[in-house]
């Protein structure tokens, strides 16, 4: 039913009611580690992050159009990881910190430690899941977000009025990056969404390809 009303949904139609997604977590969330390599395993052990969300997961009550689902998660705008000479810490969330002083030298890092470590969580989650879970589109969303992750918001706001022509010409870089991530983990996770995709922070899933913008 919950699938008939989100495919609804997208059609622009409603069944008996508007969508709704309600989740109540029976036990206190864990605290966040301390050290960096706790923080480490944390943000990109899979074993690690499957056991964490199976155990949550299975002492959630989910109601309405809730659905259990891990999400692949390597930070918002977390596509600026795939630039070379990103730089990343991981802590409560997993920041950026400016690394580009030359707009007119980015370049997509294929075999980068984010790229990579997003497909391998991506890989193992669908693998583990069984259908037991959804696995989640990634946060690689927000193509100026990532861009000022990468020379910092005070350096890219003033390019934007003075260099509109090379702010563009990085966008027009990155746009393709997120698009590529985005169709790789479709491929990898729609069999254990029920052939579909969905998006862990928004609470949606679709009937096919679907990724916030």
């Amino acid at each position: 039913m919950a699938k008939k009303r989100l495919t609804a949904f997208w059609d622009r139609d409603i069944l008996d009611r508007c969508c709704i997604s309600v989740k109540v977590p029976g036990q206190a969330a864990q605290a966040m580690p301390q050290t960096d390599a706790e923080r480490l395993r944390h943000w990109t052990d899979p074993e690690y992050i499957i056991r964490r969300n199976r155990a949550a997961m299975e002492h959630t009550y989910y109601g309405g159009e809730a659905f259990p689902c891990i999400f692949v998660n390597l930070g918002a705008a977390g596509h600026a990881g795939f630039f070379k000479g990103e730089k990343h810490y991981f802590g409560d969330s997993v920041w950026f910190f400016p690394s580009l002083t030359d707009i007119n030298a980015l370049e997509f890092d294929e075999n980068g430690f984010m790229y990579q470590k997003t497909l391998e969580l991506a890989r193992a989650f669908a693998q583990d899941s069984g259908g037991d879970y959804m696995v989640s589109m990634p946060d690689t969303t927000g193509n100026a977000d990532a861009l000022a992750h990468l020379m910092g918001s005070g350096e890219l706001l003033p390019a934007m009025l003075e260099e509109p022509e090379a702010v563009a010409r990085a966008l027009q870089k990155i746009e393709p990056v997120y698009e590529r991530i985005m169709r790789e983990v479709y491929d990898i996770v729609r069999g254990v969404n029920e052939g579909g995709s969905c998006v862990d922070w928004l609470s949606t899933w679709a009937p096919g390809f679907h990724a916030q913008m």
